[in-house]
């Protein structure tokens, strides 16, 4: 983060690990029933995301729990199967990987679910097994995905001109995503 801290999946004790800039130890948040990723978003709160339990959950700086959200299972869009990465775009809306159901979720970091990308397809523009995602400058998205064994690059149309942000429109076909 902007103070130089690191924070850590500890996925054999199942929390989110904080050491200082200097590498010393400075607490140990959340218990998680699998954590998958853990890191800090540019306000400062921190997330963890977990295959089971609540999907996700999200803490002050100060490591007091915000909000915990997100139903495991297939049944809706806004479920979620197995969130195996995830990236906070420029608007702070947070975007899953969920690998089980093929597509890319969005959630607001309070957890109301936004929408949903994608589904399963081996071609380009669709999903098989998607394990995470980062954002680049001027909304450039970048999926990476185990079962294709490749990596997409999107351009999500509403963060263009800003520094990471949200709805995709595919590179090369114009094809978009959002709300």
């Amino acid at each position: 983060d902007k103070n130089g801290s690191l924070y850590i999946a500890d996925v054999k004790n199942n929390e989110i690990m904080i050491l200082d800039d200097k590498g010393k130890f400075v607490k140990a948040l959340g218990k998680f029933k699998n954590l998958q990723k853990a890191g800090a978003v540019e306000d400062g709160r921190i997330v963890g995301i977990s295959a089971y339990g609540k999907a996700v959950q999200v803490f002050s700086r100060d490591g007091e729990l915000l909000h915990a959200f997100g139903e495991h299972g297939d049944t809706s869009d806004e479920n979620v199967a197995f969130p195996a990465g995830y990236a906070v775009d420029a608007k702070g809306r947070l975007w899953f990987a969920d690998a089980f159901q093929h597509r890319l979720q969005v959630f607001s970091l309070d957890g109301k679910f936004l929408f949903n990308y994608g589904r399963l397809q081996g071609r380009e523009g669709g999903f098989f097994f998607p394990i995470d995602l980062c954002f680049g400058d001027n909304g450039t998205l970048f999926v990476l995905e185990k079962g294709a064994n490749r990596i997409q690059v999107f351009q999500v149309g509403d963060l263009v001109g800003e520094k990471r942000k949200g709805e995709a429109e595919k590179q090369g076909n114009g094809e978009k995503a959002g709300n």
